[in-house]
């Protein structure tokens, strides 16, 4: 399953959901993540502000972002890695959170 987020100033974010591996794509980063080593994913609302728009880092909570939204997007916590949390926007987050939750479990 193919989904992919714009904002007319950054570049797309493509995300690609297999039974392997969750893709997100927002150039020039490509990060994967193996399904196994997802421990929970639940949806994000609302965005502070101070996280702004495109790939940002949260050194200190451990957090990686890929927003082109401040609403409607998705957190992935991870059972391990240095990236400890995944941030990112999303057009359906019900439905890719179905997915992921039924690929996980």
């Amino acid at each position: 399953m193919k989904y992919e987020e714009t904002l007319p100033f950054l570049p797309p974010l493509k995300i690609k959901l297999t039974n392997e591996e969750l893709q997100l794509n927002f150039w020039p980063v490509k990060y994967k993540i193996n399904l196994e080593d997802i421990r929970n994913v639940k949806q994000v609302n609302k965005l502070p502000w101070y996280v702004g728009w495109g790939l940002r880092i949260g050194l200190f909570s451990k957090t990686l972002y890929f927003v082109t939204k401040h609403k409607d997007c998705i957190m992935v916590e991870k059972k391990r890695g240095f990236w400890e949390r995944i941030v990112f926007s999303s057009n359906n987050p019900e439905e890719l959170i179905s997915r992921l939750r039924r690929l996980i479990s």
